[in-house]
Order: C-alpha cells, then sequence, then structure tokens
C-alpha cells in the first residue's frame, strides 16, 4: 500500500528491518531495468535535445509515473521534507519554458521544454535505478532511496536516518520477514 502523503518520517539507524533475498532481487531487477532503459537518453542525447521524449501512450504514462515519484526520490533520496514542492518546481518551470518556447517558436512543447522535461525525467529515473541497484547489494532497511545516503554515511563514519519503504516493496520485505517490523511506518 502506498502511503497518501508525500511528508517523509526518518527513523533513527537500525528501526528497520533490512530486506531478505527476495525483496533484494526485486530491487536489482528494477533498478537494472531502470538504468537500462535511461540508457538510450545517454547514448542518444542530441537525439532527445534535438526532438525531446516522444509524447505518446507508454512515454507519457512514463512521464506520469516518475512525476508522481518525484518528491520520494528527492526528499527521501536527499533527507527532505519538502513534499509536494519538487513536483510543483516541476509544473512551474514546465509551463515557465513552454511558454517561452511558444512564443519564440509557436510550439508550446519546443526545445527549452523539451530539454527540462528530459532533465527532470532522467534525474528521477537515474537517481531511483542506482539507489535501486545499491539497496540490492548493501541490503538498505527500508526504502531503497536511503541507499545512497547509507553508503555516504558509512563512508564518513557516521550514522544516517532510515525511511520505510512507502511502495509495493514493503509488502514484499514483510512477507519475505514473516512478520512486521518495530517500527510503526512498516507495518
Amino acid at each position: 500500500m502506498l502511503h497518501d502523503t508525500v511528508e517523509t518520517t526518518f527513523e533513527e539507524q537500525g528501526s528497520l528491518e533490512k530486506p531478505g533475498i527476495y525483496g533484494r532481487l526485486v530491487r536489482l531487477v528494477i533498478g537494472l531495468a531502470l538504468l537500462y532503459a535511461s540508457y538510450p537518453l545517454i547514448t542518444d542525447f542530441r537525439h532527445f535535445i534535438d526532438n525531446g521524449i516522444p509524447l505518446y501512450g507508454g512515454n507519457l504514462a512514463s512521464l506520469f509515473v516518475f512525476f508522481w515519484l518525484l518528491p520520494y526520490v528527492v526528499n527521501i533520496g536527499w533527507s527532505l521534507n519538502s513534499r509536494r514542492i519538487p513536483q510543483i518546481l516541476v509544473i512551474v518551470g514546465s509551463l515557465l519554458l513552454g511558454g517561452l518556447d511558444f512564443v519564440n517558436s509557436g510550439v508550446f512543447y519546443g526545445p527549452l521544454l523539451r530539454i527540462f522535461t528530459m532533465v527532470w525525467f532522467f534525474y528521477v529515473v537515474v537517481h531511483l535505478g542506482i539507489s535501486m541497484v545499491l539497496a540490492a547489494l548493501i541490503a538498505t532497511p527500508g526504502c531503497e532511496m536511503r541507499a545512497i545516503p547509507q553508503i555516504w554515511a558509512r563512508w564518513r563514519g557516521n550514522k544516517t536516518r532510515e525511511h520505510f519503504c512507502p511502495g509495493f516493496l514493503n509488502r514484499i520485505d514483510r512477507w519475505e520477514r514473516g512478520s512486521d517490523s518495530s517500527s510503526e511506518m512498516q507495518k
């Protein structure tokens, strides 16, 4: 079950359970799939700069999903509590840049909006993909978005805060554990 809030609630290190082998495998597969899907954005970058992400069914659905995930990726991944501000910034930026494109070329989805859309989309996909792969490799407790902060904290010899997994991976982790965590948020 997805929680109906994007407000972050961090817990002390050691509060959440580590994922088991199935949770880690699911994270690894999803992370590798996301990184593989982002590969054309890197290899054919000029094409996407010139043409943008084609706006048809599958791509529109992907844009919607990653726009929806944006506050989770930013807030949990960067230890913030900005709620929906990342989404608001994308909407405002898109409207402003689309307006500028329309004034300059008569097309709303012009060069500025195409680049902006590609940048935020690429950021979310790659950050989530890298976090999923790292979380699978190091068994990050709770949310996979805490993998990079966990590695950073280990490298610096510090503790890091943990965050429950707000998505479907929490169900897989709970099923695999066979019991609930001591964390109220992870139940």
